[in-house]
C-alpha cells in the first residue's frame, strides 16, 4: 500500500459511511507524509502537528465550517490525559488532530471519548465534549491530496 492508496481507501469508505476506518487511514496517510516533508524533525507528534500546521487553511476550508489559523487553540484537554495544553487546559487544533484523533485510532482504534464527529456541520465544545463535523474527514484528505501534487510537482 501507499499514500494513494490510503486516500482511495479511505474516500470509499468515507462513502460507506465508515467514518473511523476512513479516518485512521487519511491519519496513517499523513503519518507518511508528515514523515517524508519533516524527516529532519525528530517525533512523530512535531511532524505531523507541522504537517497540520501547514495545511490547516485545507484541512479547515474542505472540513470545518469555519477556518482556524494555525495553533488556534480551544479550552479542550483539561481532563484529557496525554493532550498537550497550556496551563489553562487550552489545546492548539493541531494537536487535538495528533492526539485525540490520529492517536487514539492508531493505537487505541477509537478516537478520544471527549471528541464526538457529527453530522451537523458544526464546531463546538460544550460540557467536556468536543463536536466535530464529520466532513473533517475531507479536509484531511484533501491535505494529503494537495500534499501529493505538491510533491509530484517538485
Amino acid at each position: 500500500m501507499n499514500i494513494d492508496d490510503f486516500i482511495i481507501s479511505s474516500k470509499i469508505l468515507l462513502e460507506k459511511g465508515q467514518f473511523e476506518s476512513a479516518l485512521c487511514l487519511i491519519c496513517c496517510a499523513i503519518d507518511a507524509c508528515a514523515n517524508s516533508k519533516y524527516r529532519n524533525i525528530k517525533g512523530n507528534r512535531n511532524r505531523i502537528c507541522n504537517f497540520s500546521n501547514e495545511y490547516m487553511s485545507i484541512i479547515t476550508q474542505f472540513g470545518m465550517p469555519v477556518q482556524f489559523c494555525q495553533k488556534c487553540k480551544f479550552q479542550f484537554g483539561k481532563n484529557t490525559k496525554g493532550l498537550k495544553t497550556d496551563n489553562n487546559g487550552f489545546a492548539e487544533i493541531e494537536d487535538i488532530i495528533y492526539f485525540c484523533i490520529r492517536c487514539g485510532l492508531i493505537h487505541e482504534t477509537c478516537v478520544s471519548p471527549s471528541l464526538i464527529f457529527s453530522n451537523d456541520l458544526i464546531f463546538t465544545y460544550h460540557d467536556g465534549i468536543m463536536f466535530l463535523p464529520k466532513t473533517l474527514i475531507l479536509g484531511l484528505i484533501e491535505a494529503v491530496e494537495v500534499f501529493r501534487r505538491d510533491e509530484d510537482n517538485t
